[in-house]
């Protein structure tokens, strides 16, 4: 008898793998003195994104605009038992690209943010897993990526350097296909230094 055999005579249903983990269960909670007070709120769009912004129960948002009633993304939100916190605007395709830009990939819905709070070092450290640390790396759709990897294969968290990493932004959040929401990006001043103290964490260092 195979395995799916056993699974079927015992009605026991295979877990299905959630598409935003981290996203659904919400992030470790920031100290205040962490939040990010510099930068202003921006416009999240596309499918991907505002779908896992909608699931992060520590994002906060304060306008929501479709272009349908029945957006893709807010039925998947709803169906993975996102709560809305806002009341979605209906506005005609022109609005978002007046908002947005013509060049802009929204897929008819766009989501008003506030920055994620920002996790230290040693907070970013309750989570496990392989930590990624990047240096003078300033493309936002490189960092994305990275982001969208590192959630791929299980990451924990994403160190950046401060002064040399790009804001989060729209195309960022973009390029990260909705894993700006579950993998914390982590900006230190001094790379050499954050190395120091991950190694007196007990983690390897390679590269």
């Amino acid at each position: 008898m195979s395995k799916d055999d056993k699974r079927d005579f015992l009605g026991i249903k295979p877990k299905k793998k959630e598409k935003y983990p981290q996203a659904q269960k919400g992030r470790i909670l920031p100290s205040t003195s962490h939040k990010n007070h510099m930068q202003k709120p921006y416009w999240l769009f596309g499918v991907h994104a505002v779908v896992a912004a909608l699931m992060n129960p520590l994002r906060q948002y304060t306008r929501l605009l479709v272009t349908e009633v029945e957006n893709p993304a807010l039925r998947e939100a709803k169906e993975r038992g996102a709560v809305l916190r806002v009341t979605p605007e209906l506005v005609p395709k022109n609005r978002l690209e007046e908002l947005l830009g013509r060049d802009a990939v929204h897929q008819g819905i766009a989501l008003c943010v506030h920055p994620l709070a920002l996790l230290s070092l040693d907070e970013a450290l309750a989570y496990s897993g392989p930590i990624i640390v990047l240096d003078h790396v300033t493309d936002p759709r490189n960092i994305g990526a990275i982001l969208r990897s590192t959630a791929a294969f299980g990451g924990a968290f994403v160190v950046v350097q401060d002064r040399h990493a790009p804001e989060e932004t729209a195309v960022l959040a973009k390029a990260a296909s909705g894993a700006l929401e579950q993998v914390p990006l982590v900006r230190v001043v001094n790379i050499s230094r954050a190395l120091e103290t991950l190694k007196k964490h007990d983690c390897w260092t390679l590269g």
